[in-house]
């Protein structure tokens, strides 16, 4: 039912009725494994282990010395470095893979090239040289785009050691090739750094011979001004100059540190004047008081709240919280006002110190009244050999060095670890694709199961009917053959159904059901101390009501009791058709058929009950017929003749078992339904859906005012997942 919590046992219950989609969702996953797995060509794997590290000069005193952590976007740099395009053309062509079939296919010409060459007209479609070289430059590409499907350069967790994995048909080729890329890659290492310092030396070389003659021609030209103004040292107005430099740097520093504390003064002031909270201030939320009280306030809020939420706003203990809040909050001003009050001092003595910095300042500087251009341009002429001397002896140190480099240079990587011919293949993997398949064939089939099972709205269990329909089961019916079934007058009351050409097993279980069915409805109804009249009908057409009527009615004539089935289908008169054609009371059916005797022309026609009551040679079931058609068949339900027709009955028969036409389709079903004592919904099992059950239920306006019940058509009793969930075949090992 809809919103309602599947267990697990109903979950099992669902995989066994539904066990045939799993299998088959697990027969197909694990066959097209299979295929799979025999269809593909097996690959093996070889890997090269490289570690990459900054590896140090022995002519460089840092490098040496250093150590060098290669950061990730280093390492992802030579990750794709090793994947390159470049570094796998030339494993290729070093290699001779453009050659080789695997890379490239077979040399073999296409049929249409085998015809044009035994026609000689192959050179027409191309035998030039440059046509050649296309041809190698394609069979490159090819073998470019096979060889980069085929590796996979992967990093160590996070190690610097990176794994070189290529995969071939043939295991000695891809360990062969895993290698050739790992020593490819260090040699082009070695190569780029030798080169680099090549290209250095010779930029460094021609740089260096320039600079020497500017350092030269800078110094000449401080010696000859020194020469020529006498100037051959410093003097007072230099250490002048210096103090001055130094008492200005000082200066800045004090005023901006001053600008720094008058702005947060003012920042706090601002904040109280304005009724703003001081505590953004970062002296504020740096006190470690303030943070303390502010817990401490936080702690006496969240009790506030709790004793609120239990004793209300004017508990006594609710004002006593409050006090200690305000009193917190007290504390805090006043701690915001001590600090308040300190950030005002410091501001005082920032400003002091300013004033005295700018005393100074001016004390210096008027001891400098005169500017001393020649010291100025003397410096100036200094600084310019200073920064010539520093570029030279730079550049000569590189030079001197990348010199000694290029003697001795490594690369920043090595190999840790070499391929070796794998011995198992590396793809496809068999117990990994086998068991993913049979996973996912199992997530399909089980989603399946559920699908088939949404899709499937029957009743497959009684569980399931009496839960849906709020009904009792009174019986489970297993299918049979219904031509295989005598009634009456074959066979005496006593003796009860008799099923030709059938095994004993169906026979007896077929039996039992209706004997089920009768000590149920007994159940339900009572002892009887008056005649009951019971509606047997269904939701839809085809639900076997008809059937079950006549073998219900034998069963409670096998009882002892006198019965009278009435054929209240007037639609179709499915009921007088069986026995016209199926029973030995065909012949009186007939007649009264030709003598229009039946139950409509009782009611329409005011004919006597013996003239329409049908009955055998022995005391078994009597029949009202249904032979005629009526234009108004609501009405006759309605009228005062069927109500008196009951009443006649009862006065006979201790069970008048009436059968109805379908309740949606038909509505007389539901006028007769308030006028019996018990109405049987016959339901087929696993077809009728449970919609359609509840929404004929419904047309029978008040069914709870009627005892109503369920009988279980068709089933088949060879599904044990019947028995187990809830149906009435518990013994049925014992009809064997």
């Amino acid at each position: 039912m809809p919103g309602e919590v599947m267990d697990v046992a109903e979950v099992f219950a669902i995989l066994r009725r539904r066990s045939w989609v799993l299998a088959v969702s697990m027969f197909v996953g694990l066959s097209l494994a299979v295929l799979y797995l025999l269809s593909v060509t097996p690959r093996y794997a070889g890997t090269a282990e490289i570690v990459l590290q900054r590896t140090s000069n022995v002519v460089d005193q840092e490098s040496v010395a250093a150590t060098s952590d290669s950061d990730t976007s280093e390492i992802a740099t030579e990750v794709q470095i090793l994947q390159s395009v470049s570094l796998a053309r030339e494993v290729i062509e070093t290699l001779g893979l453009d050659e080789d079939e695997e890379f490239v296919g077979s040399d073999e010409p296409s049929p249409i090239g085998s015809l044009m060459e035994q026609i000689g007209l192959a050179g027409l479609l191309g035998g030039s040289d440059e046509d050649e070289d296309a041809t190698s430059e394609n069979a490159t590409r090819t073998a470019l785009g096979g060889f980069q499907d085929r590796l996979t350069v992967q990093r160590k967790s996070l190690t610097r050691v990176v794994d070189v994995t290529f995969r071939s048909e043939d295991p000695d080729k891809a360990a062969l090739i895993a290698n050739a890329i790992a020593d490819t890659y260090i040699d082009r290492q070695v190569r780029s750094k030798l080169e680099t310092n090549a290209n250095a030396n010779r930029w460094l070389a021609e740089r260096l011979y320039g600079l020497r003659d500017e350092l030269q021609a800078a110094e000449e030209r401080v010696a000859i001004f020194r020469a020529e103004r006498n100037l051959v040292g410093a003097d007072g107005g230099l250490l002048n100059e210096q103090q001055i430099s130094e008492l200005s740097a000082q200066l800045i520093r004090a005023q901006a540190d001053l600008a720094e504390r008058e702005a947060r003064l003012d920042r706090v002031r601002s904040l109280i004047d304005s009724g703003g909270d001081p505590a953004t201030v970062l002296e504020v939320v740096q006190s470690g008081t303030i943070a303390a009280l502010r817990r401490q306030r936080a702690e006496v809020v969240r009790r506030r709240a709790d004793l609120q939420s239990r004793y209300g706003r004017r508990h006594p203990e609710i004002i006593k919280v409050d006090q200690e809040i305000d009193d917190l909050e007290d504390e805090i001003s006043e701690e915001v006002t001590r600090i308040t009050s300190s950030l005002e001092n410091e501001v005082a003595i920032a400003l002091e110190r300013v004033k005295s910095l700018e005393a100074g300042l001016s004390t210096l500087s008027a001891r400098s009244s005169t500017n001393n251009t020649d010291m100025i341009e003397l410096r100036q002429l200094q600084r310019e050999a200073d920064a010539v001397r520093a570029v030279y002896e730079s550049f000569l140190a590189r030079f001197q060095g990348t010199s000694q480099a290029s003697l001795f240079e490594t690369a920043d990587a090595r190999v840790i670890g070499r391929a070796e011919a794998a011995i198992s293949p590396d793809w496809p993997n068999s117990r990994l694709v086998l068991a993913a398949a049979i996973a996912l064939s199992f997530i399909v089939g089980f989603a399946g199961a559920f699908v088939a099972e949404e899709f499937d709205n029957g009743i497959n269990t009684v569980a399931e009917a009496e839960s849906a329909l709020q009904l009792s089961v009174v019986a489970s019916v297993p299918t049979i053959d219904r031509n295989k079934v005598t009634l009456w007058p074959t066979i005496g009351p006593k003796e009860g159904l008799n099923l030709r050409g059938t095994k004993r097993r169906e026979v007896n279980l077929f039996a039992e059901s209706w004997r089920s069915c009768f000590g149920s409805v007994s159940s339900l109804l009572g002892r009887p101390s008056t005649s009951r009249v019971i509606l047997m009908t269904s939701s839809i057409p085809g639900e076997g009501k008809t059937f079950s009527s006549l073998c219900f009615a034998q069963e409670l004539a096998a009882n002892g009791h006198s019965v009278v089935l009435v054929d209240a289908d007037t639609r179709l008169a499915s009921l007088t058709a069986w026995l016209r054609e199926s029973s030995d009371l065909k012949e009186q059916i007939e007649n009264r058929t030709e003598q229009s005797a039946g139950i409509i022309e009782y009611l329409e026609e005011g004919l006597a009950l013996e003239e329409v009551i049908v009955s055998g040679d022995k005391p078994a079931v009597d029949v009202v017929p249904c032979v005629g058609q009526s234009r108004s068949p609501m009405k006759l339900f309605l009228s005062k003749r069927f109500e008196e027709l009951l009443n006649e009955l009862r006065k006979y028969y201790d069970y008048v078992v009436i059968d109805s036409a379908p309740v949606i389709p038909i509505a007389d079903t539901r006028i007769l339904a308030p006028q019996v004592d018990l109405i049987l919904m016959v339901v087929r099992w696993r077809k009728t859906p449970i919609r359609v059950l509840q929404r004929a239920l419904k047309f029978l306006n008040d069914p709870n005012a009627t005892q109503a019940a369920v009988i279980l058509s068709q089933v088949n009793p060879r599904e044990k997942r019947f028995d187990q969930n809830g149906g009435l075949y518990y013994g049925s090992n014992y009809y064997k």
